[in-house]
């Protein structure tokens, strides 16, 4: 993963009241303007993605993400932000292959677990869940989102 500088870091941090507050033009311009510095800066180009899907603009957040994704791809969240915005806007193909990565780097992977039993891919999750709670029987996360497969498969499938 890339360091942010200190300066850029100091920016990406002004961020976080106006993301928090939904502020998400503010947030905008700081990443633009971070961006201009340094176009490669992953943070800037993840939390510009995460604007751009919150406006509802799929295909400027999918541009953002794969650039962050470029730059950082080992960070789950970037991958599973990235998955998001390509199911939203119809790639399911593309968005399995991206919440199977970001399942594959760990971090956050239950996120990614449901994202992908929302993709339908029952039986993939399940296996997931099932490697999760092998390591760590006790993951709640884990646990509930396992269940919520099973239930969710049962009615789905018949």
């Amino acid at each position: 993963m890339s360091e942010t500088p200190a300066g850029l870091e100091h920016i990406l941090l002004q961020a976080i009241k106006p993301y928090q507050q939904g502020r998400t033009a503010e947030i905008g311009e700081l990443c633009r303007n971070i961006l201009k510095s340094a176009p490669d800066e992953p943070n800037a180009l993840h939390l510009l993605g995460v604007v751009q899907l919150m406006n509802g603009d799929t295909a400027s957040a999918a541009e953002y993400l794969t650039g962050a994704a470029r730059v950082d791809a080992g960070n789950a969240d970037i991958l599973n932000n990235l998955a998001t915005t390509l199911r939203k806007s119809g790639d399911t193909e593309q968005a399995e292959h991206f919440y199977q990565r970001a399942i594959a780097l760990g971090g956050n992977s239950v996120k990614s677990l449901v994202n992908l039993v929302n993709l339908g891919r029952y039986e993939l999750a399940l296996d997931d869940y099932n490697t999760a709670l092998s390591h760590n029987p006790l993951h709640l996360d884990a646990r509930f989102g396992r269940a919520v497969t099973r239930l969710k498969r049962s009615w789905f499938t018949g």
